[in-house]
């Protein structure tokens, strides 16, 4: 089996590390059947992950965690898997905004993806999944943007949570702060009663369960505080920029790193709390999906 450039997490799971953004993938490998998830990013790593899953002779399964170009840039290579996602995440690919961030991000980072996306089954979150040998429990993980959903492997003991619980990062909310506070809590719910070796979030370090509980506890009380912020404003009638100007107040709980900090998170993050309280800057229209 060629799994070259991984690390072996043990009970059949290879791991998978990107230099952008330190975005994370993973096979799954048992008996003749494969399960990958979010393969990125560029065509010399995507081969790799691909490779890997190849090994096995039978049935790839291809699991989407949510519709952002890096987690679905990949999915050119697996055009023989059956892509697996939750309602929204179908809906982004229907109405072409998967196609959208592939077409338009790429550019941005010297690179040009493959615009045929795809979900061919999909799942609600919550939802038992059984694929082949494969038992995999869902969770819902919408807020970071409008879709999400996290995978539990308990046989194998690993939680796959997408965009949460990084510790290169703070939270990024394109969407919804709320949304992202509780998929946090659900995700933190999950760690504290499932049996898990390993969480391996979208981007950043491998964690022991211990301390992605940790992260998420932090994740909450930042999240929780630009809820608070964003409201007292509301109540007090500021104006938008004094809005911001509160709401960015709220330390984050985490630096991120430089290919993060692209996007300012604490202004993003203080724009979307806002924008879900109401409080919109004159003239603008907020995307459903994004700022």
């Amino acid at each position: 089996m060629d799994v070259d450039a991984t690390t072996d997490l043990g009970s059949g799971v290879f791991h998978f590390r990107a230099a952008q953004w330190q975005t994370n993938c993973l096979v799954f490998l048992e008996g003749d059947e494969a399960v990958v998830i979010d393969p990125a990013w560029t065509p010399a790593e995507v081969e790799r992950i691909r490779r890997a899953a190849m090994s096995a002779s039978g049935p790839i399964r291809f699991l989407l965690t949510h519709a952002d170009v890096d987690h679905t840039c990949g999915m050119y290579a697996f055009q023989d898997a059956i892509v697996y996602g939750e309602p929204a995440s179908a809906e982004l690919v229907e109405n072409g905004g998967a196609r959208s961030q592939l077409e338009t991000q790429g550019p941005d980072w010297g690179m040009e993806f493959d615009l045929n996306v795809r979900v061919d089954e999909v799942i609600e979150p919550g939802s038992t999944l059984q694929l082949g040998p494969f038992e995999i429990d869902t969770v819902p993980a919408r807020g970071h943007i409008m879709d999400g959903v996290a995978y539990i492997f308990e046989k194998q003991g690993v939680l796959v949570p997408g965009d949460y619980l990084s510790a290169s990062m703070a939270p990024l909310v394109w969407w919804s702060v709320e949304e992202f506070r509780k998929s946090t809590e659900r995700l933190a719910q999950v760690m504290r009663t499932r049996t898990l070796r390993w969480v391996v979030p979208g981007h950043g370090p491998l964690l022991c369960p211990a301390d992605a509980i940790a992260i998420a506890e932090a994740d909450v009380e930042y999240l929780r505080g630009l809820e608070e912020a964003a409201e007292s404003a509301k109540q007090e009638g500021l104006s938008w920029a004094d809005s911001m100007v509160r709401a960015i107040g709220v330390p984050l709980p985490r630096p991120s790193t430089p290919d993060i900090e692209i996007y300012a998170p604490q202004v993003l993050n203080a724009k979307r709390a806002l924008i879900n309280a109401g409080i919109h800057k004159p003239g603008e229209v907020p995307a459903e999906w994004g700022i």
